[in-house]
């Protein structure tokens, strides 16, 4: 079944691809996900626009968005003219077009903007590493169970390593290393909110500060949030732990 593109169909996958909206929008796009495949290949083009948006290189962002544009005008030529909304349709579909073409003018003002700072994303990719699990469960009380349960989280299944470190972390409170495997796998997973939240509740005291705060840090230029970046890394430096050095590079990148 050919999915018919309207104006509510396009607000619920952006509300769908905000991991922050709770909206009934977004529950109504996962029930009709499960039932047409299309709707798929719909989500992944609005997707492929947020991450275009979010390139720094000129050349590759052009194509991304030239591609998009190509790709969504053929299919309008391929819809039926039978339909019962072809007047929303339409329209819709030639604003996603004329977004895309204006977005493609105005380039040259947005990487100018753009080409005074660091490249976030390259900065992210540079100065993430997921916490290793080796260290943790090493001589541990929990043994056999809790290194079975964490299986997923080494072997990058992060999405049964939530699953599976929520309910550890309710039954081990205390634990909060568990916290850090848990921010962790949220980050992997996009879901930076979640993520920020659970580094944010491991205490000033705790063994794992310093690395609750470095991933903080990080969670926080995920999400574009730079002032509260650098102030975490100003923190680390004072601590002047494990991780002074990547601090200290982190911040010369960003200013």
């Amino acid at each position: 079944m050919m999915v018919k593109r309207t104006k509510k169909l396009f607000e619920d996958i952006e509300n769908y691809l905000d991991e922050s909206n709770d909206s009934k929008g977004k529950s109504r796009l996962k029930e009709r996900l499960n039932k047409y495949s299309d709707l798929y290949l719909e989500v992944e083009k609005h997707q492929d626009l947020k991450e275009a948006l979010s390139d720094k290189d000129a050349i590759a962002f052009k194509e991304k968005l030239v591609a998009i544009g190509k790709e969504l005008k053929t299919e309008e030529g391929n819809v039926p003219e039978e339909t019962t909304e072809p007047k929303v349709t339409s329209m819709f579909f030639s604003w996603r077009i004329a977004a895309t073409i204006l977005v493609i003018i105005g380039l040259g003002s947005y990487f100018i903007i753009n080409s005074l700072s660091p490249n976030k994303s390259d900065l992210l990719n540079q100065y993430f590493s997921v916490y290793p699990l080796e260290g943790v469960i090493r001589g541990d009380s929990l043994g056999s169970s809790l290194t079975k349960k964490l299986n997923v989280y080494s072997n990058g299944d992060y999405q049964s390593a939530i699953i599976n470190l929520e309910e550890l972390i309710t039954e081990n409170p205390g634990k909060e290393v568990l916290k850090i495997y848990l921010g962790n796998s949220y980050l992997q997973t996009n879901q930076v909110n979640k993520a920020i939240a659970e580094f944010q509740s491991i205490d000033s005291i705790s063994m794992y500060y310093e690395n609750a705060q470095w991933y903080l840090a990080l969670s926080f230029l995920k999400t574009n949030q730079e002032v509260e970046a650098k102030e975490i890394l100003r923190r680390l430096l004072k601590l002047n732990g494990a991780y002074n050095n990547k601090a200290s590079d982190l911040l010369k990148e960003l200013k």
